[in-house]
């Protein structure tokens, strides 16, 4: 959060923002590091959830059609139950740490270090209130980042989006 509010403050004021030593990042030859924060992640996005279809018939004519009807019902059931869980919602990725640089977001989650182009962010949602910020991407699942003063990086994060549009 206060690499985030430094971040703000230098833009705010038209001043220069210097880089910070990110020692464990995978920068690329050339690529500065701005701010190291902490997030609590999401991602909006459906997931696959089998449903396990179970058919029950015993007995003669009207026995067999009771459980029919029974396995129809409970087989209905399971789907829609499936189909509810799968639907895209917030799922959360749990805490993560954002490394802020001069050419993409560097996302640590899981112990693996993932990429976010600035190229491909399409949207930048700040939402101080709620200490709330959400990036829109072009092709992928837009990303949720909670934590105190994490809005701050907003201004940096669309002025650098803007510079590659």
């Amino acid at each position: 959060a206060q690499a985030a509010r430094r971040l703000a403050r230098a833009l705010d004021n038209g001043g220069w923002i210097h880089p910070i030593l990110v020692e464990d990042a995978p920068l690329e030859d050339g690529e500065l590091a701005y701010a190291d924060a902490s997030a609590f992640g999401w991602r909006f996005h459906g997931v696959e959830v089998p449903y396990e279809h179970r058919t029950v018939m015993v007995g003669g004519p009207l026995l067999f059609a009771a459980t029919a009807i029974g396995s129809w019902a409970s087989n209905r059931r399971r789907r829609r139950e499936g189909d509810r869980q799968a639907n895209p919602k917030w799922r959360p990725l749990g805490p993560i740490r954002v490394v802020v640089t001069s050419s993409r977001l560097l996302v640590l989650h899981n112990g693996g270090w993932y990429p976010v182009w600035y190229s491909a962010i399409a949207e930048v949602q700040a939402m101080p209130d709620s200490g709330m910020l959400d990036l829109t991407f072009v092709a992928d699942p837009p990303y949720r980042l909670v934590a105190t003063g994490i809005c701050s990086l907003a201004p940096f994060i669309e002025r650098t989006v803007a510079s590659w549009a």
